[in-house]
């Protein structure tokens, strides 16, 4: 369990930096922060995908994805780091 969290964990991070880096060039390029919301990328994997699902709604609108990836990304991190145990010496 440990193993996969970490494995999705690093694809959470390689995402949450591959979003960010096209927020940050689309800034450069515009001149305007456009960040991706939830639930523009939700619409282009629904557009381009077989899924079915409705919206994510005005929630959706809000939340900036780069920060939602790497902040999941952390998290799993987090939950599935490797613990030491106390040995006495």
């Amino acid at each position: 369990m440990r193993v996969a969290g970490r494995i999705f964990g690093w694809l959470l991070l390689l995402l949450g930096l591959m979003v960010t880096l096209r927020d940050a060039l689309v800034w450069y390029d515009t001149g305007r922060f456009l960040p991706l919301s939830a639930d523009e990328a939700w619409g282009l994997i629904r557009a381009f995908g077989r899924f079915r699902a409705p919206a994510l709604g005005t929630i959706g609108e809000e939340l900036w994805l780069g920060p939602l990836l790497l902040l999941a990304a952390a998290a799993l991190f987090y939950f599935t780091r490797r613990r030491l145990r106390n040995r006495p010496f």
